[in-house]
């Protein structure tokens, strides 16, 4: 768990969550990670949590540090896990997500628990044709035919 040393942020409506979250996306294309901290640390407190966390996953992730990508995305999974219902379909992004980092490193085996983990977790609210579900699926179905091999 991060600690931020700062007081509580000021809390924003639903529409201007969106606009946050392009704009923290836009920062962390442009390398400008501290920037994009800011910006999400505007949203609400915790849901800003997560949204740094993923972002400082997708950086390392970028910049092939996966080792450290995937502590951000597993603060992000332990914090969705933590702040919303059980069956949330962000729960299977922060899998996927970690499922990623793990494949990119190529820890294969955590890679495929954790894609598995996250086609579960889909699975829960998505119907079954969802490009979501699909593409997980695809994904693993690719690593496990490249770990055969």
């Amino acid at each position: 768990m991060f600690h931020w040393g700062r007081g509580s942020k000021p809390s924003c409506d639903i529409g201007e969550e969106a606009s946050i979250i392009t704009l923290g996306n836009i920062l962390l294309q442009m390398g400008e990670y501290d920037k994009g901290e800011r910006i999400f640390l505007r949203m609400n407190h915790q849901e800003g949590l997560i949204n740094v966390a993923e972002l400082k996953g997708n950086f390392y992730l970028a910049m092939k540090q996966y080792k450290q990508a995937i502590v951000y995305y597993e603060q992000s999974l332990e914090l969705r896990r933590k702040l919303l219902p059980e069956s949330h379909p962000d729960i299977g992004k922060s899998y996927s997500a970690i499922a990623t980092a793990y494949e990119f490193w190529k820890q294969y085996p955590k890679s495929i628990d954790y894609y598995q983990q996250a086609i579960k977790q889909y699975q829960r609210t998505l119907k079954d044709n969802h490009p979501l579900i699909t593409q997980i699926m695809n994904s693993l179905q690719k690593l496990q035919h490249r770990t055969k091999h």
